[in-house]
């Protein structure tokens, strides 16, 4: 893209471009199903710029859905097929695939970041985005994702 030449990596490139912003898209239309993962995908835009460089909003926001899900009391099984879909389409399906492995302090003010942007009002609300941590940091390939 830089030389102005148009081959079939720039066309790969822009055709994946277009498929993960329209598949995030998708999965969010409709309602706030999305809404943590995209509160997430800021918190990476303020505190951590240096990601939003390697990648695009789509796969930023996309890396948390299976968490979203898991949070929004879906089945796990939902989750899982997702990550599934995500990582057959070489996409992110967690923070480890976006190169973001936050230490304890990180941790605290990924979720004190969430809370002061988000309706979370009481700890039981902070509790439900803690119990689904190990998804939202490593997904579910510690697990045999299915």
């Amino acid at each position: 893209m830089r030389s102005k030449i148009c081959d079939q990596q720039v066309e790969n490139s822009v055709c994946a471009a277009l498929s993960a912003t329209g598949l995030i898209s998708c999965l969010a239309s409709g309602g706030k199903q999305a809404a943590i993962s995209h509160c997430l995908y800021s918190f990476f835009c303020d505190c951590h710029p240096e990601l939003t460089h390697d990648f695009l909003h789509g796969e930023l926001v996309g890396a948390s859905l299976t968490w979203q899900i898991m949070v929004n009391g879906e089945e796990e099984r939902q989750a899982k097929e997702l990550s599934g879909f995500l990582r057959k389409m070489d996409l992110p399906a967690c923070l480890d695939d976006l190169g973001f492995r936050p230490d304890s302090a990180e941790l605290r003010e990924l979720y004190h970041y969430l809370q002061m942007k988000m309706p979370i009002e009481d700890d039981s609300a902070l509790q439900r985005l803690r119990a689904f941590e190990e998804v939202l940091l490593h997904g579910f390939a510690s697990q045999g994702e299915s």
